[in-house]
């Protein structure tokens, strides 16, 4: 007699592949239906349900795609890439890669995967108190050069070569999406200020400020990056203006000095 554990293993194995009926044999046939119909109840629903919770993930890129379009795409990520998360929240990690390819021809359709992505994982990302500008205060000037700086765990960046932000911005507005041809590659920073996520395509300069950050750079090496940019007269006050920005945006979690 077959044990619980390989007929339950059998079963999902069933509804996982949906052109292999040998589950079929371990199915009673019903009084008014035969077991392939009963059983095909449960490969609709996985499917069903895994196409809703993609939907709820990526609610501008099925915006985008129209329903059919985005049922398509869906269908055909959820049967080469199974569920194995036990939050339902977090299926479709891949997606947006997944339609770099499923959708070659418009690359906006990936980038805006990428953006969905990005910022309903901003907003679930753990809470933490972010540093406030009048904190800044403490330090004394001839501390800053050592200075280096954490950003908050909600922070995310989005490499796209689309104008992903402003066609993110359309559709939430129930806009039509505008151009989806490629533009000039960059990075769209997303991050949660209070309870709100906000996103912004980055300036290329701002982008490798914040890469600096990431890796550990002082705020003496940022600004000598600031400068490649800016030039060395500039470049105080621009690594200046943007630590101000980053810290009014919430972005600064902690400031530790080397």
């Amino acid at each position: 007699m077959i044990g619980l554990a390989e007929l339950q293993a059998q079963f999902q194995g069933g509804i996982l592949t949906p052109n292999d009926d040998t589950t079929l044999a371990l199915i009673n046939d019903g009084t008014w239906e035969p077991a392939a119909t009963l059983f095909g109840v449960y490969r609709y629903a996985y499917a069903a349900r895994l196409v809703e919770v993609l939907q709820a993930n990526f609610d501008k890129t099925w915006s985008l795609l129209g329903d059919d379009g985005f049922d398509d795409a869906a269908r055909a990520y959820i049967a080469e890439f199974p569920s194995t998360a036990r939050n339902a929240r977090w299926y479709g990690s891949e997606f947006g890669e997944f339609l770099t390819s499923y959708c070659a021809e418009i690359p906006a359709v990936a980038d805006l995967a990428a953006l969905d992505w990005a910022i309903a994982s901003a907003f679930d990302a753990p809470d933490q108190d972010s540093v406030a500008v009048e904190a800044m205060a403490v330090f004394h000037p001839q501390e800053w050069p050592s200075l280096r700086f954490q950003l908050h765990p909600a922070v995310r960046f989005v490499p796209v070569s689309t104008e992903a932000a402003r066609i993110y911005e359309a559709l939430s507005s129930n806009d039509a999406p505008g151009d989806l041809e490629p533009s000039t590659d960059h990075t769209v920073l997303v991050w949660r200020d209070d309870h709100t996520v906000r996103f912004r395509a980055l300036e290329a300069d701002e982008a490798n400020l914040l890469a600096g950050v990431v890796e550990g750079l002082n705020f003496a090496s940022l600004c000598e990056r600031a400068a490649e940019a800016v030039g060395a007269d500039q470049a105080g006050m621009r690594g200046a203006g943007l630590l101000r920005l980053w810290l009014d945006s919430g972005m600064i979690a902690a400031v530790k000095i080397d």
